[in-house]
């Protein structure tokens, strides 16, 4: 078993904008300098794995914070399941903001002894933004299904379905 932390502080500053390197002067109007400061952790063992990761950045434009957590859950080398959360939150300085919250599951059915593989990922997607005082928000819940086969040496059949549903 492995646990690990890591906590790390990104800076990016413009020294130029008159050497900066674009191929269309006109777009050069400004830089977007930040930092970011950001603490992870993480714990392995042989049937479980987890990681999660907390960021906050600050630029001249916005400020953006994030949480990212998942864990996987393996069984052999037969089935695996995963989840895993993502939310990010910016505010813009001209008083926009978006928000994205994402939740994730899915399951892996495979093996070397098997013929086939089975793969399913199912997502709910949340999204929220606000520009110039008008809230747009769309929620999204989509599936995918994935199926392998091995049916002749050199020959593989593969299938998927995918659905989503949308609401605005």
């Amino acid at each position: 078993e492995n646990l690990y932390f890591d906590l790390s502080f990104d800076k990016a500053e413009t020294i130029d904008l008159q050497y900066s390197s674009s191929l269309d002067d006109s777009t050069i109007t400004s830089s977007d300098d930040y930092y970011a400061v950001s603490l992870g952790a993480g714990w392995n063992s042989k049937k479980w794995s987890a990681a999660g990761r907390l960021e906050y950045r600050d630029s001249e434009t916005a400020e953006r914070s994030s949480l990212q957590l998942k864990s996987v859950r393996k069984h052999g080398d037969h089935y695996a399941v995963s989840q895993q959360l993502r939310i990010v939150d910016t505010q813009e300085t001209d008083g926009d903001s978006d928000r994205e919250a994402e939740f994730g599951l899915s399951f892996a059915l495979r093996s070397k002894e098997w013929e086939y593989t089975l793969l399913n990922q199912l997502d709910y997607i949340d999204e929220k933004s606000v520009t110039d005082g008008e809230v747009e928000r769309s929620r999204k819940l989509i599936n995918n299904l994935h199926y392998n086969r091995d049916l002749f040496e050199d020959i593989e059949l593969s299938l998927h379905y995918g659905i989503k549903f949308t609401q605005s």
